[in-house]
């Protein structure tokens, strides 16, 4: 799991869970380096998720904080700037891209639209956290990822999701949750089921049905330029690897993964590409090809074991029967929540 932009905490999952049977394999970027202002996110060391970069000061010192903490990356969160800061922001991009490098730090960003993520591309981002879904990418963008190497993670469920959740509190109906293997706590059904209560705090213009449908319609079109770029993507052999950004709403920590591999696969990957996308180049994302993420002698001993073939179709890994992690095989049912 790359945990690409969370509490400062998340920093000590990696070393925490790298010896655990019970626990997956961890990388962890820190708190988000940014320009949109969350004031609420930034209260304190305990509770912050972002870092400023205003300032030339600002990018120095949240760097530094990375450092302090033991971040592996460092994650730009670059929002399109508003035009009278266009050129500021890009070089402030530029100076948050060297300090990482400087320091060791890879550079990762979520740039969702084509002009920011090619600027990430060209401050030295080794991985997109998102796709492009303003426009489609054209030879220059392609060109980019080629020059550094770079790994393209689509997401392409999260929006959708985020829409469902809007829509269950707006019209007051609790989502069903697809979760095959009974993964999601029950505290985060109880709070998925408080759609009313939920509603009383969303703002009268977004919680009308109208505002979700044109959310839907939004959705809808933003899905079709994802789902081309990364057809897009894939053709020129770029390294793609397979990503949710669970903890969003109801992209839900577990059971996203299935929905993420079937949507790319509904996008026009062929099944065993994706395959390989969520196994060998998730952890070429990581920087872990060398322990895991194909099985070869001298590797982790960590896989699966599915009752059905997911070359043929990725649906296949809800088939799941058996895990091993670090040689230890256990049965899925051993694995359930109590």
């Amino acid at each position: 799991m790359y945990d690409v932009g969370g509490h400062p905490w998340t920093a000590k999952h990696p070393a925490a869970a790298e010896s655990d049977p019970n626990a997956a394999h961890v990388r962890a970027a820190g708190p988000l380096i940014t320009h949109a202002t969350r004031t609420a996110l930034m209260a304190d060391d305990e509770l912050y998720t972002f870092l400023p970069m205003d300032t030339p000061e600002e990018v120095t010192a949240s760097v530094a904080k990375l450092i302090e903490m033991g971040s592996t990356a460092a994650k730009v969160w670059y929002l399109r700037p508003p035009e009278e800061r266009r050129d500021e922001l890009d070089a402030r991009l530029m100076q948050v891209g060297e300090e990482a490098r400087a320091a060791g730090l890879e550079l990762i960003v979520h740039a969702t639209s084509l002009r920011e993520a090619k600027m990430a591309l060209k401050a030295g981002a080794v991985l997109l956290v998102h796709s492009v879904s303003d426009q489609q990418v054209d030879e220059e963008f392609l060109d980019l990822l080629h020059q550094n190497d770079a790994v393209y993670a689509p997401t392409l469920v999260v929006g959708g999701f985020w829409t469902r959740a809007l829509g269950a509190i707006a019209l007051n109906v609790p989502p069903e949750i697809d979760d095959p293997n009974d993964c999601v706590d029950p505290g985060t059904r109880a709070k998925l089921r408080q759609t009313a209560q939920l509603q009383a705090l969303m703002p009268e213009e977004r919680r009308s049905p109208e505002a979700f449908y044109r959310r839907l319609e939004r959705g809808g079109m933003s899905l079709a330029v994802m789902n081309e770029n990364l057809r897009r993507v894939h053709a020129a052999g770029v390294t793609i690897a397979t990503a949710t950004d669970a903890g969003n709403p109801l992209t839900l920590h577990g059971p996203s993964i299935y929905n993420e591999m079937e949507a790319m696969q509904a996008a026009g990957i062929p099944a065993p590409d994706v395959v390989v996308m969520s196994t060998r180049n998730g952890a070429i994302a990581m920087n872990r090809l060398d322990d895991f993420g194909t099985l070869e002698a001298g590797k982790i001993a960590d896989l699966i074991v599915l009752a059905a073939n997911p070359n043929e179709d990725v649906r296949a890994f809800r088939s799941l029967t058996h895990v091993m992690r670090a040689g230890v095989l256990r049965r899925q049912q051993e694995l359930a929540r109590p």
